[in-house]
């Protein structure tokens, strides 16, 4: 599912800005946008009408319907380079947009392997007990499971090993 996600950076330029430069950001640029580059109107062109369309307002009861024109989408366009979200970086005929407050796929914050593939852990799928024969084979360690909890034992039933069984007798009262 295709979505988008605002840094704290564009969050504070939106803030306080009309409800078209707005939308016009979040409905109109930054879906477009390429995550590699920053670039919007270079992989998929864009235009000012389709921009238009996208920010559109539908009729609802008590809600008028608003479709704004090329110009003032222009404008709204004007008041996010004024703000600093992005630059128009157009070629010829070609509508391009940079998105400089964005964050990027290069921006991502690496997560450090906990597991290298070149140094596989080996597991043991048998721990010896110390209490003898007839706890052999308790302490069996689900292959599946190893790496969740590390080094606890996997009882199939819970048992009190070492514990004596505690007869329970009834007495009765005359």
């Amino acid at each position: 599912m295709a979505g988008i996600y605002l840094s704290d950076e564009e969050m504070k330029a939106l803030i306080g800005a009309p409800a078209l430069v707005q939308r016009l950001y979040v409905f109109g640029i930054r879906p477009s946008m390429s995550f590699g580059t920053g670039m919007v109107g270079v992989e998929s062109s864009i235009s000012w009408h389709g921009l238009a369309r996208e920010v559109r307002v539908e009729a609802a009861p008590g809600i008028k319907e608003e479709l704004p024109s090329k110009q003032q989408v222009r404008r709204a366009a004007q008041h996010l380079v004024k703000r600093g979200l992005i630059s128009e970086c157009s070629k010829g005929l070609q509508l391009i947009f940079k998105c400089h407050l964005a964050r990027l796929n290069s921006d991502a914050q690496k997560k450090a392997d906990t597991k290298p593939t070149h140094q596989a852990e080996q597991k043991p799928t048998h721990l010896q007990s110390t209490q003898g024969t007839e706890n052999k084979g308790v302490f069996e360690i689900d292959a599946g499971k190893a790496d969740t909890v590390a080094d606890t034992p996997n009882f199939p039933n819970p048992t009190h090993i070492g514990v004596s069984e505690l007869t329970t007798t009834t007495t009765t009262t005359t």
